[in-house]
């Protein structure tokens, strides 16, 4: 950022040994900390915004910015400047163009050494606000702004700016206010027992980005995920039933949403009781009550078998389990598989059984 002195006037030998000096160091003369004299500026080919300071109180944003020609020297000069602004999320929140003054640049020359910027104040209110919300180190709610200059016809775009001075932090008044997000669930609407069922809330949405959110789930069977839950989460139902899984979306700012689906889970055994009387025959089972079944595995896995054992249950609720059976239950009913069983009970007088129980399953009486 050094210029080059011309039409020096005569001063001696110690204005020329500073003027020699000057030149040589690639400086310009001129008094220390104050404005520079007789100064040659070169056509600018390049334009750097080097400063982005937003003002909450006042409701502005002070811009700075250089023009450097083409030995990366600063300059000063008429042109016609283009600002835009865009935040995090690419949206744009400013585009405007001013025509500048090279009277209007400020100018100070420090040993020897002159530069020059130009300096801006926008509105708040020349701005669209942003709802670029999420926090995160360079990566949310960052404005950045770029410059093109035109003069001759020619338009020069906005150079790097070292260090990323054409940034700054969104303030407060040109963000939007706060939307609740909206909530959107996806997943199987009927499963077997036992199945791993995914479901998903990614197309959920916030006006800060699917960043900002945090997701809970209800899976309608007493069990949550709520710790580190994602928009992705699995689940399995150890019973057949009808149950609503609800999903909870939060973002930043505390404001939520919900979304929920019903998904239907199948038990995979069938139990089909087609007979029941009491034993009459002498033998082990004389005076029980026997109930006929079929069960059969009507899902995509084999079933195991292990523990199955069925009571009787009367209209008053009270339950007999059974008394063995004489039949060979397989330990694993395979796939397409029907088998069937003869369950032996031995129920108090004035016992009427209404239904047969397995497991949480009630199955009427023939």
């Amino acid at each position: 950022m050094h210029r080059k002195m011309s039409d020096l006037r005569a001063r001696g030998a110690v204005i020329s040994i500073v003027l020699m000096t000057g030149l040589l160091c690639g400086c310009i003369g001129g008094d220390n900390g104050g404005t520079p004299g007789d100064v040659t500026w070169e056509e600018p080919t390049q334009v750097r915004v080097e400063g982005v300071s937003p003002v909450e109180a006042g409701n502005t944003v002070n811009v700075s910015l250089r023009l450097y020609d083409g030995s990366n020297h600063v300059s000063r000069w008429d042109v016609q400047l283009r600002l835009m602004a865009r935040d995090s999320l690419g949206f744009e929140m400013l585009n405007i163009s001013m025509p500048i003054k090279a009277r209007d640049f400020t100018t100070k020359t420090v040993d020897n050494v002159v530069d020059t910027w130009y300096n801006t104040t926008i509105p708040f209110i020349a701005f669209k606000k942003s709802s670029d919300k999420t926090p995160g180190f360079l990566t949310g709610r960052m404005m950045t702004m770029y410059a093109w200059m035109t003069y001759e016809g020619t338009t020069y775009k906005q150079s790097p700016s070292p260090l990323l001075i054409n940034m700054a932090i969104i303030p407060n008044g040109l963000l939007l206010p706060n939307e609740p997000p909206s909530a959107a669930i996806y997943g199987p609407l009927t499963a077997w027992e036992g199945e791993e069922l995914p479901f998903d809330a990614s197309n959920s949405t916030d006006d800060a980005g699917f960043d900002a959110l945090s997701f809970a789930w209800d899976w309608g069977d007493g069990d949550t995920t709520t710790y580190f839950a994602s928009a992705h989460q699995s689940h399995r139902y150890p019973r057949g039933g009808v149950y609503t899984v609800n999903v909870t979306v939060t973002d930043a700012d505390g404001t939520f949403d919900n979304a929920s689906l019903t998904v239907t889970i199948e038990d995979p055994l069938r139990v089909t009781v087609y007979q029941s009387a009491v034993v009459i025959d002498p033998g082990k089972h004389f005076g029980d009550t026997y109930v006929a079944m079929k069960l059969q595995n009507v899902g995509p896995a084999a079933i195991s078998m292990a523990g199955f054992s069925p009571y009787l249950r009367s209209g008053s609720g009270s339950e007999v389990k059974d008394n063995g059976t004489e039949d060979d239950i397989p330990a694993v009913l395979d796939v397409a598989t029907t088998v069937s069983v003869v369950f032996y009970f031995d129920t108090p007088d004035g016992f009427v059984a209404t239904y047969v129980r397995a497991g949480e399953d009630l199955y009427p009486m023939p």
